[in-house]
């Protein structure tokens, strides 16, 4: 069967790329469906909100006349029975039905069999696709299956018809001189806006376009009365930018932890730092220039330095500098009774706002009020400061998105999704309707947490656990609201990439205590430093590597940096006495590594007794399944370990040699490949084996239910991913006993592809009737 519906798939998506027209592509495609399902007849109903109707829009095998003229309300006839109730229908002489209604010159009055086929995506019906023989019978499962599968590849088609239909009737795009054209591909003509997450979620709301205000540009150079002057209001605007940054990190303790509201220690260190300050002295005084105007000069020659940096992060630097900068110049400023520009006071009044801004400084994003949704920012990164303060206030971010603040106007309707790093500007309806069940967070109203607390168990009552991801001390609240039942993966680099230095051992001490206190009697995996490649720390000194995703990073720089390693697991172990403390090391790469990692751990311990300080005695030991070498070595790695945890995120990466930060080499369908999964079944049977070694999945696919019966069906019972996703996980494993989950699991690994994965797991989630479920928006058929 799927062997025949790649092929109908195939051609459909050929008539969907060669054909510009929309009348003759869909008569094409009721041709290659009738075809490909041995059918006499094949027609394509599209349901138009305006009238309340359906319409026929296309068909092989009726009248070409009826084209356009058929129509009926839902609940009309069997086609608006299907439609209304949302169901199947599958007949045999379907003009003895009650609900048949007949259409004189049709010509269905010779087909005796009727499938009526609903098309839904994202939960909202867009039509109906009937198929129609002469025989008098139901059709057999097998082709009511292949036309659900193909129902799903035209649900895509009409919603993108859909676009077209709501860009041509509105003048928003020729607001914007972009007048669609139904040549042009249906989604060019959304205006959408791309980004990197700096923190996830989604959420609508009213742009707010949030002028930084970079006060130095009006700065011209004047002769001042006196340096001497000009010094003793230097040192005056210092003491006060001190005070102020002091003021902003008791805010920021105030709101989030500790460790968040160290950013602000970056910001004292810029206005303590000897070589910045002599700088600004030396300039005014040799020059003769005011203050405000060798601060400037500082300002614009640091500025060059910093965008010159080669490493991402270490740019990221610049908009602490700015903040600091501009804060001391507006000190400057209100000591010489200047005038400063601020941002508008409306910013208070508004509800729902989604700040827009070229940049967003630390200090501006601690000022804004609680009507704020989401951030767009054209600047900076995951790892800038304003990505870790957002995921701290569980705020919606989207970075570095280009020309966002030119693309977008004051009170436009914008929906951000940052989960697909994308957000719409004014989005048609249809897209709104799309997130609709994602948006009832943003409602105040989450699905399935009602039943949150409830422990996860199948349908056979066999229990699965799931623990949370987090990063931050804030995020550990999450874990009662949602159910979590401990943290699968507490990532300790976000404790490193705040600071412009190494943490101390009580820093960390410190930090990780609060966070077994919070979660008390529940595990806690707690990740060594996973730094290097993409997350680097700005303050370690780098070999330039010409490929760091293969150079030192995880267990390797652990390894070769003892002196981060030691003060490192002595906190973990210290914080972790009268807890229930799993150490976790990633990116371990062969069962060497493994050992001079335990030997380095046991010098640890050893030093720690010899200090007579307490610590965890009864931790456990493991590592992050993510490097494939490590799986080929499974038999010696289960001696070492304790326990195993899959980071299928950089397993795939590195298995299929796929970036999966860049789209043209990422195709997420391919997480569903049976390569991927056999990898993923040898290791929970290898775990099997070996007296049921602890193994859990903690990567990206345990928040999608799609993938829930294949990681049970592997004999893996432990999952964990971020808070908010345990009550959609919960609810989809009630729905899937654990042989269910291993006949799923076996089935799928014997098929030839992805794309035949996708649609057995769709058809399974259908016949359970939980297609709601499904809320991944990139589980596309190809």
């Amino acid at each position: 069967m799927f062997e025949k519906i790649f092929e109908i798939s195939n051609s459909i998506s050929d008539v969907i790329a060669k054909q510009n027209d929309y009348n003759a592509m869909l008569s094409d495609i009721v041709r290659i469906v009738a075809s490909g399902l041995n059918a006499k007849v094949c027609s394509i109903y599209v349901y138009n909100n305006d009238s309340d109707e359906l319409i026929l829009n296309a068909t092989y095998g009726l009248s070409p006349n009826s084209i356009g003229e058929i129509k009926m309300k839902p609940g009309e006839g069997l086609t608006g029975m299907s439609f209304q109730e949302n169901r199947i229908l599958n007949l045999k002489d379907p003009h003895f039905h009650p609900g048949f209604k007949y259409f004189p010159d049709s010509g269905e009055e010779e087909y005796l069999s009727f499938l009526a086929i609903p098309l839904n995506i994202a939960g909202r019906c867009l039509g109906v696709m009937v198929v129609q023989t002469a025989q008098s019978e139901c059709f057999s499962e097998y082709i009511v299956n292949m036309a659900k599968t193909i129902g799903t590849q035209l649900a895509n088609l009409l919603l993108n018809a859909d676009v077209l239909k709501s860009l041509a009737l509105s003048n928003y795009d020729q607001q914007r001189n972009q007048a669609p054209s139904l040549n042009d591909s249906p989604h060019q003509n959304i205006i959408k806006i791309t980004g990197s997450s700096g923190n996830v979620g989604i959420a609508i709301g009213n742009a707010y376009i949030f002028d930084t205000n970079n006060p130095f540009i009006n700065i011209t150079h004047t002769d001042p009365d006196s340096s001497a002057k000009e010094l003793s209001i230097l040192n005056n605007a210092l003491a006060i930018a001190i005070e102020k940054t002091l003021a902003l990190e008791k805010k920021a303790l105030s709101l989030i932890s500790e460790a968040d509201a160290s950013i602000f220690h970056a910001h004292l260190l810029f206005l303590e730092d000897k070589s910045l300050l002599s700088k600004i002295r030396e300039t005014l005084i040799s020059n003769n220039y005011t203050v405000e105007f060798a601060l400037k000069k500082v300002y614009d020659e640091y500025i060059i330095i910093f965008s010159n940096l080669k490493d991402k992060s270490f740019r990221d630097k610049a908009m602490d500098f700015k903040d600091v900068m501009i804060r001391l110049l507006e000190t400057v400023l209100k000591l010489k009774h200047v005038n400063i520009e601020e941002n508008d006071g409306d910013i208070f009044e508004r509800k729902n706002l989604i700040i827009v801004a070229r940049e967003m400084l630390p200090s501006a994003l601690l000022k804004l009020p609680a009507n704020v949704k989401g951030i767009i920012c054209e600047r900076g990164g995951a790892t800038a400061h304003v990505s870790i303060l957002a995921k701290a206030l569980n705020i919606p971010a989207l970075m570095s998105a280009k020309k966002a603040a030119s693309i977008v106007r004051d009170n436009d309707i914008i929906l951000m999704d940052c989960y697909g790093e994308i957000a719409y500007v004014n989005p048609p309806d249809f897209i709104i309707d799309r997130y609709g069940s994602t948006l009832l967070s943003h409602k105040e109203k989450e699905p399935y947490i009602a039943n949150a607390r409830l422990e996860a168990r199948t349908s056979d009552g066999s229990k699965i656990f799931l623990r949370a991801n987090i990063g931050l001390l804030s995020e550990t609240i999450l874990l009662n609201k949602y159910g979590a039942e401990g943290i699968g993966l507490y990532r300790t680099e976000f404790f490193y990439m705040i600071r412009d230095r190494l943490p101390t051992e009580e820093e960390q001490y410190e930090i990780f205590s609060k966070v077994f206190k919070i979660v008390d009697n529940y595990e806690v995996t707690i990740r060594t430093l996973d730094a290097g490649s993409d997350k680097p720390l700005p303050y370690l000194e780098y070999l330039e590597e010409e490929n760091p995703a293969l150079g030192i990073r995880g267990a390797r720089l652990l390894l070769s940096k003892p002196e981060i390693l030691k003060p490192h697991l002595k906190a973990i172990l210290r914080a972790g006495e009268n807890g229930k403390l799993n150490i976790m090391f990633p990116m371990v790469s062969t069962c060497h590594e493994i050992i001079r990692l335990k030997q380095i751990l046991e010098e640890v311990k050893a030093e720690l007794t010899s200090a007579g300080i307490n610590y965890s005695k009864n931790y456990r030991f493991g590592i992050m399944i993510e490097v494939p070498s490590i799986i080929m070595d499974l038999k010696n790695v289960m001696r070492e370990v304790d326990f195993i945890s899959i980071g299928t995120n950089d397993l795939f990466q590195y298995l299929y040699a796929a970036d999966r930060t860049n789209d043209l080499a990422h195709n997420k369908n391919l997480v569903l490949h049976p390569g991927f999964l056999r990898l993923l079944k040898i290791i929970g049977d290898d775990c099997k084996l070996h007296n049921y070694k602890k193994v859990s999945v903690c990567g990206d696919v345990a928040c999608k239910p799609l993938f829930i019966p294949l990681i049970i069906g592997s004999a893996i019972h432990e999952m964990s991913m971020p808070p908010r996703y345990v009550p959609l996980i919960k609810e989809t494993i009630r729905h899937f006993s654990i042989d269910e989950c291993k006949s799923i699991m076996s089935k799928a690994i014997d098929m030839a592809d992805d794309f035949q994965v996708l649609s057995f797991l769709n058809n399974e989630f259908a016949n359970r009737k939980i297609q709601h479920l499904i809320q991944e928006k990139n589980w596309n058929m190809r």
